[in-house]
């Protein structure tokens, strides 16, 4: 900086507070050149205080550093952000590592924690165009680019659009000529991709069938209601009603269904089911939760099963429990998910474990860690990681997250504090990739596998 003018530093000005300095990443310089809806500010900063070199920032409270495309050459670790919208993507220009020769300019976006030259993901359509610097970009990812047109050497304006080719969709079944009018809730897939699903309002019987997609409907149960669940063994289960009496039943559809359990039975154990019946992946096992007879004192617990008519208990209110949230859910493990609230008030996560007789863990409880109000049904995956939707104690917006059984490594996926406003609960794979239901700020509903509902978009 010149003698006399001092330094100069990027500033956020309103009305209620005056100016505020954004200081640097390092050095005695920064400009501030967009800022979005959130208040969050794209700019670049100097970054030490002994040479010209700049990288481009996003601020959010907290100045971040972006870095450059070319990092291992002084000549090409430079960066400038010049726009960025309200997922906080950023844009603006950068270099190619420099390997001799002339510096070569182009442009970047910055997009879930990494820069990329933007001139190297353009598809063929930008064969005649020379790339280098973005200058805005849209809430929808579409970017306008400075640009040369090779073959006329004219300086042109480009407008950058993400590819939104269809996703490769298969129909497993449908209303149009299948004899079903409708279909239940929550279907289930297995491992060879075989899907469960409950039909209904149509000419064919309503009950719970087995279809791939490349024949009939496989038919397991009549009168069957809600979301099957399903496993690598070809076995559904759901459940139905008879008379005043409810059963969880599960079968393959190659002879009669077996009972899991039913209220009204012999033994006069159940007199409720509180919600569904969940399969464990590879070994048939069934868990649910249930309400106990008589109906004074009340009790209620969470029971496995295997179909054989005998049913276990991984734990009930007759101890530390008072209460049991959504349904459970276990893996081949036997290892039981559920929410749960404590007789102290506590709510948290837990884990149980098939035939374990009231012996669980803590995974996570509202007065020690940053969320609460654990809503619906946890996901749990054979590694043990425990997907599940909470609200931050922050800001009480609802969010997605992720657990380790242990406890450790919590860590959010998405959140109404960015660009979602609600969310159903999660499923979680055993790669640790996470699916689910959610609408969105600006207005959409899909399904989405992350914090960006256009870059993790799946519908």
């Amino acid at each position: 900086m010149p003698t006399g003018f001092g330094t100069r530093h990027a500033f956020v000005w309103d009305e209620a507070t005056g100016m505020h300095d954004l200081g640097t990443i390092a050095g005695d310089s920064s400009y501030g050149r967009s800022i979005n809806d959130k208040g969050h500010v794209a700019g670049y900063s100097s970054i030490n205080g002994f040479d010209n070199r700049e990288h481009a920032f996003l601020y959010d409270g907290t100045m971040h550093d972006l870095g450059s495309l070319g990092p291992d050459a002084f000549e090409s670790d430079r960066s400038t952000a010049m726009a960025l919208n309200t997922q906080d993507e950023v844009v603006g220009s950068a270099y190619r590592p420099f390997d001799g020769g002339a510096l070569y300019a182009v442009p970047f976006i910055y997009h879930d924690g990494q820069m990329f030259d933007l001139e190297q993901l353009v598809d063929a359509s930008g064969k005649d165009y020379r790339l280098f610097s973005a200058v805005a970009i849209n809430d929808g990812g579409q970017i306008l680019v400075q640009a040369i047109h090779i073959p006329t050497n004219t300086n042109r304006a480009v407008l950058l659009t993400p590819h939104t080719a269809a996703a490769d969709f298969s129909i497993i079944i449908d209303n149009t000529g299948s004899g079903f009018g409708d279909f239940g809730t929550y279907p289930s897939i297995n491992d060879s991709g075989v899907v469960a699903f409950h039909g209904e309002g149509g000419s064919t019987t309503p009950g719970t069938y087995l279809s791939d997609g490349t024949g009939s409907p496989i038919f397991v149960s009549q009168d069957s209601v809600g979301g099957p669940s399903l496993n690598n063994l070809g076995e559904a289960a759901s459940r139905w009603f008879f008379g005043t009496d409810v059963e969880f039943f599960k079968g393959t559809g190659a002879g009669p269904a077996t009972v899991i359990a039913q209220t009204g039975s012999a033994d006069g154990t159940f007199r409720n089911f509180t919600g569904y019946v969940y399969l464990a992946r590879d070994t048939g096992l069934a868990v649910f939760s249930a309400e106990l007879n008589p109906l004074n004192p009340r009790r209620r617990g969470i029971y496995t099963g295997d179909g054989s008519g005998l049913t276990d208990v991984v734990i009930d209110n007759t101890g530390a429990f008072a209460y049991f949230g959504g349904d459970p859910v276990l893996n081949n493990a036997g290892t039981v998910a559920f929410v749960g609230s404590l007789t102290t008030t506590e709510e948290g996560i837990f884990l149980g474990k098939a035939g374990g007789h009231g012996v669980t863990s803590t995974v996570l409880l509202d007065t020690t860690s940053p969320l609460y109000k654990f809503d619906g049904s946890p996901s749990i995956n054979e590694p043990g990681q425990i997907a599940f939707k909470a609200y931050e104690s922050a800001t009480g917006m609802p969010g997605i997250f992720v657990v380790n059984s242990d406890g450790s490594n919590l860590t959010t996926i998405a959140s109404a504090s960015g660009n979602y406003s609600q969310f159903h609960a999660p499923v979680i794979n055993d790669a640790g990739e996470i699916a689910f239901y959610a609408f969105t700020d600006a207005g959409g509903i899909g399904i989405f596998t992350g914090r960006d509902p256009v870059g993790d978009k799946v519908i």
